[in-house]
């Protein structure tokens, strides 16, 4: 990953399918629960298992890089959802939840057909830092400085699996 393009861009991105193994030996097991006022959003449906992969993978995030750029962190939120919550393709910063840095991982390849994209921009300026369409085990790490926001694409075809986990982190010094 290059540290640069997360201060510069307000993320940066890698692919790596070794920090999708622990959440991939189950989620063929996940049970999914449709958010009633969405069209295709959806919640996994807690168990013991889900969330020790979630933490398991957490953990890796951290060890793998996290702690190789920034020595003291704690872990904050995990989420897992498959499709795009209303309001999500608006610009926003997810600061308000707490933790200034966010891992997405992407389980699903994204294209201009499905829709599903993902982009950055500088809150400040308006001008947008980064547009992608996700590819299968991309890890986005972005900032969640209040000086960057990101926003998702709506699905153009439904149903079309986008599923992402998202891990936050406090960083100590970022």
């Amino acid at each position: 990953m290059d540290l640069t393009d997360f201060f510069v861009k307000g993320y940066t991105q890698t692919n790596d399918e070794e920090v999708f193994a622990p959440l991939e030996e189950i989620l063929d097991q996940v049970e999914w629960e449709q958010k009633p006022y969405t069209d295709w959003y959806w919640w996994p449906k807690q168990t013991d298992l889900l969330k020790e992969k979630m933490i398991e993978t957490h953990n890796l995030l951290g060890k793998k890089y996290v702690e190789q750029l920034f020595p003291n962190y704690t872990l904050g939120y995990r989420t897992l959802w498959n499709g795009i919550d209303i309001g999500a393709d608006n610009y926003h910063s997810d600061l308000n939840e707490g933790p200034n840095a966010m891992f997405l991982l992407h389980f699903n390849n994204m294209n201009e057909e499905t829709g599903g994209s993902f982009g950055f921009r500088n809150s400040i300026t308006k001008e947008e830092s980064g547009f992608m369409y996700p590819q299968k085990y991309d890890v986005i790490f972005g900032s969640q400085q209040s000086n960057w926001e990101h926003r998702a694409s709506k699905l153009n075809v439904i149903p079309t699996d986008r599923i992402v986990a998202n891990f936050g982190f406090y960083i100590e010094g970022l």
